[in-house]
């Protein structure tokens, strides 16, 4: 991944997550991450996110590696507030 797109990729990644766990038939809680991620990022932001929400994370970001902290943002409070988690994304792992 590069730093110019890379929550494209990782949508993208996602994307292919969701077909695999469909195609073979498996449950998950995040099996619809994409859209109601998006759908989520929609009503707390009111971005428009008809391309995506990377994008919409994107176009609302002073630079790449600001789109990736308000990414991890919203993650983790779509997780407390969709699915009940706390502090499901451990943002010391990721930086």
């Amino acid at each position: 991944m590069t730093d110019e797109g890379c929550l494209r990729d990782l949508e993208h990644q996602l994307w292919g997550y969701h077909i695999a766990l469909k195609l073979h038939q498996i449950e998950s809680d995040v099996l619809n991450f994409n859209e109601s991620f998006g759908d989520f990022l929609y009503s707390k932001k009111m971005w428009n996110t008809s391309r995506g929400w990377a994008d919409a994370i994107e176009r609302n970001s002073a630079s790449p590696e600001e789109a990736i902290e308000i990414f991890f943002d919203l993650a983790n409070l779509y997780c407390q507030e969709e699915l009940e988690l706390e502090n499901a994304i451990d943002e010391s792992r990721v930086r």
